[in-house]
C-alpha cells in the first residue's frame, strides 16, 4: 500500500499500515520527504554527514560526445552521526533538467537539492520493515523503508534502512 497525504483547510492526516511497534519519532522520520537528514540532525542535535560509498551516472543515448538527458545517477550514502551510522540509503534518480545534473555532479544530496530548487515534493511512501539482525553477536532492531520524491526535473525511488532502532530510544 501507498501511504496517503491528506488535507484540508484546517485537518493534515498522512495514513499508512504501519508495522506493530513503530514509534512516534520513526514515524516521523518514515514520512521525511526530502529532508532526512535535516530531521536526523534536529533530533540528535549533530551535524549529520552525508558519506558517499558509490555513484554511478548514465546519460541517455546521444550522438557523438554529447550527453543527452534525462540522466540517471545511483547511489548508496551513509547517514553518520558523531561518526556512527544511523541511516543507509540507496536510490536512483532521474534527472530531466541540466540544473538537477550539474547539482547531482556537484555532490548534492536529496534534501540540499529540493531546498535550492526552491520546491515541494511528491511524496509516496510504499513500504516499511522491522526485522532484527545478529551481527558479530550484537543484536540490532531495523527500520526500513522505500519511497518515491518526485520534483518537475527529478524523480527519485530511494531504499533507507536505519540500522539500529535503538538510537531512537
Amino acid at each position: 500500500m501507498t501511504s496517503k497525504d491528506a488535507f484540508t483547510p484546517s485537518t493534515t492526516t498522512i495514513e499508512f499500515p504501519w508495522p506493530d511497534g513503530i514509534s512516534g519519532i520513526e514515524r516521523v522520520f518514515l514520512v521525511a520527504n526530502g529532508d532526512l537528514q535535516r530531521l536526523l540532525s534536529a533530533y540528535f542535535a549533530r551535524p549529520i554527514d552525508a558519506e558517499v560509498l558509490s555513484t554511478e551516472s548514465v546519460f541517455a543515448t546521444a550522438e557523438g560526445d554529447q550527453r543527452a538527458l534525462p540522466m540517471t545517477q545511483k547511489r548508496v550514502i551513509n547517514l553518520l552521526c558523531d561518526g556512527t551510522l544511523v541511516c543507509r540509503a540507496t536510490s536512483t534518480v532521474l534527472a530531466k533538467s541540466w540544473r538537477a545534473v550539474e547539482l547531482l555532479e556537484q555532490g548534492f544530496f536529496l534534501g540540499q537539492i529540493l531546498r535550492t530548487l526552491e520546491q515541494i515534493p511528491q511524496f509516496s511512501l510504499t513500504d516499511v520493515r522491522t526485522w532484527t539482525s545478529v551481527d558479530e553477536g550484537r543484536t540490532a532492531r531495523r527500520l526500513a523503508r522505500r519511497y518515491t520524491v518526485t520534483i518537475s526535473c527529478l524523480e527519485c525511488d530511494i531504499e533507507e534502512e536505519f540500522v539500529d532502532r535503538d538510537l531512537f530510544r
